[in-house]
């Protein structure tokens, strides 16, 4: 679905598995994601996998 303007999305799980790929996707789309992830080591590999294809890279 498109949105006009982009919306700010919390994603759990975003370190991997579907979460990753909603993350992913979303930010693709043009939105702003809050990654939530229990452990910042692969949060951080998550963030960066998320900006690979997001419209709008997060400063990291």
């Amino acid at each position: 679905m498109a949105y006009p303007d982009p919306l700010t999305i919390a994603v759990t799980g975003a370190n991997s598995g579907i979460g990753l790929r909603a993350a992913q996707r979303l930010a693709a789309d043009g939105h702003r994601i809050l990654a939530l992830c229990r452990d910042p080591h692969r949060g951080r590999a998550a963030l960066e996998a998320i900006n690979a294809r997001a419209a709008h890279p997060a400063p990291g």
